[in-house]
C-alpha cells in the first residue's frame, strides 16, 4: 500500500503535464500585455498572471509530495 502522503507516479505525471500548461499561459499572457492598450483588459490580463504564478506556486508544493523525479519543469 503506498503512502498518502506521496503523490503516484501517474498522479505526478498529471500535476507535470498541468504545470506546463500553465507556464505556457503565463509566457502567452506576458508576451500579450505588452500589445494590449485597453486598461481594463491589461488590469485583467496582469490578475490572470498573478493567478497563474500563484497557481503554479501551490502546485509545486504539491510535486515536493512526488515518489518520482522528473526533471525539465
Amino acid at each position: 500500500m503506498m503512502n498518502q502522503d506521496t503523490l503516484a507516479p501517474h498522479e505526478t505525471l498529471e500535476l507535470h503535464e498541468i504545470l506546463r500548461f500553465k507556464q505556457t499561459e503565463i509566457k502567452k499572457i506576458k508576451a500579450n500585455m505588452a500589445l494590449v492598450e485597453d486598461e481594463k483588459l491589461r488590469s485583467y490580463m496582469q490578475d490572470c498572471l498573478e493567478s497563474s504564478v500563484s497557481f503554479i506556486n501551490e502546485l509545486g508544493k504539491l510535486s515536493e509530495k512526488s515518489s518520482m523525479e522528473i526533471g525539465g519543469v
